[in-house]
């Protein structure tokens, strides 16, 4: 097959244009990561499996089967991690200030960066972060949290 046989670099040029124009219109409420944490919370609750890792992998299967995909024409290649982080994580958000950072101490703060949208309403996003409270994960990460937070405080370090 000639190098170019299916895209010449000016079409995926083209293609990669379009694309960005796209997703600058089309992508104003990124909500995939609360999805994908919905739908492993609901996995973990199906499941009855003792081993932590198989309970992962468990969840993650659920993701892969029920998390909504879609694919542009214009992609180039097939992927995007666009919402795979809430607005939450300081390296995409763009108001993120060091000035102001506290580190990731409260681990249902992330919950205040979905946005309710279509059937993501406020209500819906409540009853997930009640149930992320209850988790052994968010109960223990907050012990460890309240343990050493004189010294988080001021983000000599922080725990993530």
């Amino acid at each position: 097959m000639e190098q170019f046989a299916i895209c010449t670099p000016e079409m995926l040029t083209q293609k990669a244009k379009a694309l960005y124009q796209e997703e600058r219109e089309a992508y104003k409420i990124l909500n995939g990561w609360f999805l994908s944490r919905e739908i492993a919370a609901d996995q973990d609750q199906a499941q009855n499996e003792p081993h932590p890792e198989l309970r992962a992998a468990g969840e993650l299967e659920a993701i892969i089967e029920k998390l909504p995909i879609e694919l542009s024409d214009n992609a180039i290649l097939a992927g995007t991690q666009r919402d795979a982080f809430a607005a939450s994580y300081a390296l995409i958000n763009p108001a993120f200030r060091v000035e102001t950072f506290r580190g990731y101490c409260d681990p249902l703060e992330v919950y205040d960066y979905a946005t309710p949208s279509g059937d993501v309403t406020q209500e819906r996003i409540a009853s997930m972060r009640a149930r992320a409270a209850q988790s052994p994960y968010v109960k223990a990460l907050n012990a460890v949290y309240k343990e050493y937070e004189e010294y988080t405080d001021e983000v000599a370090f922080f725990i993530e």
